[in-house]
C-alpha cells in the first residue's frame, strides 16, 4: 500500500505544480505583427493595410491602381475573436484571420493561434481551403458544405460559427450588405452524450456487481461502438493534461467527456476500474484479439513474477513524463501517445501506426498488454481504485487452491504466506473470473474493510 501512497503524492504533486503554473503565469498578449502577416495571407493581393479601426475592429486592403494613381480598396480582413469572442474551441479559444473581398467573397481565412491538441489539427489547412469563395448567401455547415476536421468535430464547429458570423457581421456593418440569415448558431445539448453513458456504466457496473459476464460484454460491446467508432471519444491521457494546462472545453461543448470523466470516478471510488474492465473500448478489443489468438495455441506465453511486477510500474512513468513534458511545454502534444487514438482516428502517421501494430500484436501474446504494462489511465484509475467503498473479499471458506490467482489474467491475485489470495485492487479489472471459479465461494463483493484486498 505505501508504494501507492507515494506514487499517488507524485501525481498530485506533478498536476498541482502544472495547474498552478499556468493559472499564474501571465497570458501573452497576441503580438501585432503576427496579425498583419496573416492579413497578407488572407489577402496576398493587397499591397498596404490600414491600423485596426471601426465597429466591428477590421483592416482596410489596398492596392494602387496605376490608372487613378490612387489606392483601390480591395478587401477587409478581421480576426474572428474581435467580432465573436464568445465562440471557442474544444480547448480555449481560437484566432482566426478571415479575408474576404469588397463584395462578400471569402478570399482565405488563416488560423493565427490555437489551444487545441496539435495531433488532432494534422489536416488544418485543408479545412480551412474550404471557406475559399464561401459567400454571404453560402451556407456554413459542418457535416454538409464543410467536412470537418477527423476527431476534432467541436474545433470544427467552433472555427465554423465564429468564421460565419464575424464575416456576417463584417458584411452588414462595414460593406452595408443585405444579410437575410444572421443566426448565431450556438451549440445545442445533445441529451443523448449523457443519457447513453450513464445507462452504460449502470450496465457495466451491474455486470461487475452481480458477476455477470454477459452484461460485461454487452457493456464492453456497446463501449466499443458509441465511444470509440461513433463518438472517438475516450478517456486519455491527453484530457488530464488538458485540465492542468487549464484547456478545459465549455460543457456544451463536450458534454461526453465530463460524463465520462464524471462516472468513471464515481465507479472507481465506489467498485474500482469499471470503465477500464468493462467499457474501454480499446481494453475491449485487445480482449478479443487475445481470446481469438488463444484458440490457435497450446501454451500461454507469461512473463516471470519480477518482470512481470516491474514492468506494471511503466505506465506510473509515463503518466508523470507525459505531464511534466506537456506542462513545461504548455501543450498536451507530448500526451498523444495512446494507440488507442490511432485505431479509432483516419489520420495518423506511421509512427502512430507502428506502435499501434505492435501494441496489438503484444496483445494476442499477452492479456490487455496496453492496459496492464502501459496505459496512463489505467494508471490513474488503479491508484483511485485503491481507496473504493467496494472490493473482491476473502471470506474463510478459502482452502489455498491458487484458483482465482491461475485464472487471474491481469497477474493481480498474489498469495500470502498461508497460500491465501491477496488482491492487488490497482491491477483488478473487475473481470471477476475469480469469483466465477472458486468452488468454496471464498471471494465475493464487499465493503472495503479487508487485510486481504489492497
Amino acid at each position: 500500500m505505501k508504494k501507492y501512497k507515494t506514487l499517488s503524492i507524485i501525481f498530485i504533486i506533478i498536476f498541482l505544480s502544472g495547474f498552478f503554473w499556468n493559472l499564474l503565469k501571465p497570458c501573452e498578449s497576441l503580438d501585432l505583427k503576427k496579425e498583419i502577416e496573416a492579413c497578407k495571407i488572407v489577402l496576398p493581393e493587397a499591397e498596404n493595410f490600414s491600423k485596426k479601426t471601426g465597429n466591428p475592429l477590421h483592416y482596410k486592403a489596398f492596392k494602387f491602381n496605376n490608372k487613378t494613381q490612387k489606392e483601390d480598396l480591395i478587401g477587409l480582413a478581421f480576426l474572428t475573436t474581435d467580432i465573436s469572442p464568445e465562440i471557442s474551441g474544444y480547448a480555449g479559444p481560437i484566432k482566426v484571420m478571415v479575408g474576404i473581398d469588397i463584395k462578400g467573397t471569402i478570399n482565405k481565412i488563416h488560423i493565427i493561434s490555437h489551444t487545441e491538441t496539435p495531433s488532432y489539427m494534422t489536416t488544418l489547412n485543408k479545412f480551412t481551403a474550404q471557406f475559399k469563395s464561401l459567400d454571404i448567401k453560402s451556407k456554413f455547415k459542418v457535416g454538409k458544405n464543410i467536412d470537418a476536421i477527423s476527431r476534432a468535430t467541436i474545433t470544427s464547429e467552433a472555427i465554423t460559427r465564429a468564421v460565419e458570423k464575424s464575416f456576417k457581421s463584417i458584411s452588414k456593418n462595414i460593406l452595408h450588405l443585405k444579410i437575410t440569415d444572421t443566426l448565431d448558431q450556438k451549440t445545442s445539448l445533445d441529451p443523448n452524450q449523457i443519457s447513453l453513458p450513464i445507462i452504460l456504466f449502470i450496465i457495466a457496473s451491474l455486470a461487475a456487481i452481480l458477476v455477470n459476464r454477459g452484461l460485461r460484454w454487452i457493456a464492453l460491446a456497446a463501449g466499443f461502438i458509441y465511444f470509440g467508432l461513433v463518438k472517438n471519444t475516450m478517456l486519455s491521457i491527453i484530457h488530464i493534461a488538458n485540465i492542468g494546462l487549464l484547456k478545459i472545453p465549455k460543457f456544451n461543448n463536450a458534454p461526453i467527456l465530463y460524463i465520462l470523466l464524471i462516472l468513471t470516478g464515481i465507479t472507481c471510488l465506489l467498485f474500482g476500474r469499471i470503465y477500464c474492465g468493462n467499457i474501454c473500448p480499446f481494453g475491449g478489443l485487445q480482449e478479443i484479439i487475445y481470446k481469438i489468438f488463444n484458440i490457435f495455441r497450446s501454451k500461454k506465453f507469461i512473463l516471470t513474477k519480477k518482470i512481470d511486477q516491474h514492468s506494471k510500474y511503466l505506465k506510473y512513468i509515463i503518466v508523470f513524463l507525459t505531464l511534466i513534458v506537456s506542462f513545461i511545454l504548455g501543450n498536451s502534444n507530448p500526451a498523444a501517445i495512446e494507440p488507442f487514438l490511432t485505431f479509432f482516428k483516419t489520420n495518423t502517421s506511421k509512427l502512430g501506426f507502428t506502435f499501434l501494430t505492435v501494441v496489438l500484436i503484444a496483445s494476442s501474446f499477452y492479456f490487455r498488454f496496453w492496459c496492464v504494462y502501459l496505459c496512463p489511465i489505467g494508471a490513474l484509475t488503479g491508484l483511485l481504485s485503491k481507496i473504493s467503498l467496494f472490493k473482491i473479499k476473502l471470506n474463510d471458506k478459502c482452502k489455498g487452491c491458487k484458483t482465482c490467482k491461475e485464472i487471474c489474467p491481469t497477474n493481480a491475485i498474489h498469495l500470502d504466506k498461508n497460500q491465501r489470495p491477496i488482491i492487488e485492487s490497482s491491477e483488478c479489472i473487475i473481470c471477476n473470473k475469480c469469483i466465477k471459479k472458486c468452488s468454496e465461494k471464498a471471494l465475493y463483493w464487499g465493503k472495503n474493510k479487508n487485510e486481504k484486498t489492497r
